[in-house]
């Protein structure tokens, strides 16, 4: 079946997603991150397109961006291969470290681009992972500094100064976007257990470890009797991941 060609925006502002292949993995450690945002910067000025805010998330990250000459696909192929080449060389892996083309959705008004600007910055806030004002891998600080890589002028036009536009960022979002998980009574009780075996004080710390951190703390898990699902549910890594994690025998 052929590919839909991409909905174009004639004011040029797009939400772009891409995930790692099967949920997996794509920032490792500090390093790999860097090397991903080094990578953005680089190609949106060989290509021409303009990063309003990013952020980027262990198996995926998002860019709200302007693009006024097309190239949107250009830019989002040369940063994939680019990063893909660097990750799988680093990892000594070989595929597709990316699921399929990435997505971009355009941005049709300016409440739809204040609201993912809002959501892009919430990420890792929804994730449980950490505060958008202490998150080290989106772009947050530079709405209150000057910030000469990214084209916050697009978001900060809208706000008589940076307290109204803090304030936005972390009201709340509509109930609907709120509403609790609801877990399996033996997931709260792996949910215990793992706090107190891995000594954190939330399961999602697990997502900030360092590779070899995670697996070691997954192979605790299993020692202990938790299930791949169960970890999977609970922790939120991969399951294919945690497949490949072998416990003792």
């Amino acid at each position: 079946m052929a590919r839909r060609p991409r909905e174009k925006n004639e004011n040029g502002f797009y939400h772009v997603i891409a995930r790692g292949i099967g949920k997996m993995i794509i920032f490792e450690n500090d390093y790999d991150y860097t090397k991903m945002i080094e990578l953005l910067f680089k190609y949106s000025d060989e290509c021409k397109v303009k990063i309003i805010a990013y952020c980027l998330m262990d198996n995926h990250f998002h860019l709200l961006i302007k693009d006024d000459f097309d190239a949107i696909s250009l830019f989002m192929k040369k940063t994939l291969v680019s990063y893909s080449y660097y990750f799988n060389e680093k990892y000594q892996r070989s595929g597709h470290l990316f699921q399929n083309r990435f997505v971009s959705r355009v941005v049709e008004n300016e409440a739809d681009l204040l609201n993912v600007f809002k959501y892009i910055m919430n990420n890792p806030v929804k994730a449980c992972i950490s505060s958008c004002e202490d998150y080290k891998w989106c772009n947050y600080v530079d709405f209150f500094i000057e910030a000469p890589k990214t084209h916050v002028k697009y978001i900060k036009d809208f706000f008589a100064n940076e307290d109204a536009i803090s304030e936005f960022i972390l009201s709340p979002f509509p109930e609907e976007d709120n509403k609790p998980v609801v877990l399996k009574d033996r997931d709260k009780d792996a949910i215990t257990i793992t706090i107190r075996l891995l000594e954190i004080e939330n399961v999602n710390d697990i997502r900030l470890f360092s590779r070899e951190k995670r697996d070691n703390a997954i192979i605790k898990l299993k020692n202990h009797g938790l299930s791949n699902r169960q970890i999977e549910r609970i922790t939120g890594i991969n399951r294919g991941v945690i497949q490949r994690i072998k416990g003792e025998s």
